[in-house]
């Protein structure tokens, strides 16, 4: 998570949705951007705020001094996917014990996917943008898919007029991954990721800031999860 004092303003860093990016774009762009946690690029929103004290919980008020606050979303399904990936082919991590990296590391996609919504190892967008406070007006999300523009018109509703020009880095090596093994091998556990990342579907693809009026879902795998959804809706006849 960056901070930028002059202009109040937070980059809360999801992982896989175009972070070291933005981060290298934050820092570029405002000079007196800090790292709140070099140990932890991570930090939720609420740690963030309690770093920077402005979490007030006796009054109920988590942006007491309401900073404004940035941040990327990606369909789940890609971002778990993205995920699974990079630790499988980057060996450092900060905490090499942690349960979900070892799984993508030493485990299938199936298990992965289990302990990342089942087990709760990966975090839903609306906690860890803490959206459910009186404070979430102040949070505004930008669509990974349309990132620019996205972010071009976050910042104009917040009367922000800098550089909007991102150098794509820490990508996967072939860009866009096909993702239909994935959602082959995946099966019954697509079901899950759309409950556990519900938020996303229903409110996210609505409100999250893309440059182009009505952001839409446009991801490689929907159509096979259409045919998944169908099958599991309308099983055979024994």
């Amino acid at each position: 998570m960056l901070y930028s004092k002059a202009h109040n303003l937070i980059f809360g860093h999801y992982p896989k949705t175009a972070g070291t990016s933005m981060l290298e774009w934050f820092q570029r762009v405002f000079p007196d951007a800090l790292v709140l946690d070099q140990r932890n690029y991570h930090l939720d929103l609420r740690a963030g705020l309690r770093r920077l004290h402005l979490w007030n919980r006796q009054r109920m008020n988590p942006f007491h001094h309401k900073p404004r606050v940035i941040g990327v979303v990606r369909e789940p399904f890609e971002m778990l996917v993205s995920l699974y990936e990079f630790w499988q082919r980057c060996p450092n991590h900060p905490d090499p014990s942690c349960e979900i990296v070892t799984a993508s590391r030493n485990y299938n996609f199936k298990a992965f996917l289990k302990l990342a919504t089942d087990g709760h190892q990966v975090p839903r967008y609306e906690d860890f943008f803490a959206l459910s406070h009186p404070g979430q007006s102040t949070v505004r999300l930008i669509d990974f898919d349309n990132l620019e523009a996205g972010l071009r018109e976050a910042l104009d509703t917040r009367d922000i007029d800098v550089d909007i020009s991102l150098r794509r880095t820490n990508c996967s090596p072939s860009k866009r991954t096909d993702l239909s093994e994935y959602v082959e091998e995946a099966g019954p556990l697509m079901l899950d990721v759309h409950r556990y990342f519900a938020w996303y579907y229903t409110d996210g693809v609505r409100l999250m800031a893309s440059g182009k009026g009505s952001p839409r879902l446009t991801v490689s795998y929907r159509p096979a999860f259409r045919t998944f959804a169908r099958g599991i809706a309308r099983p055979r006849a024994a």
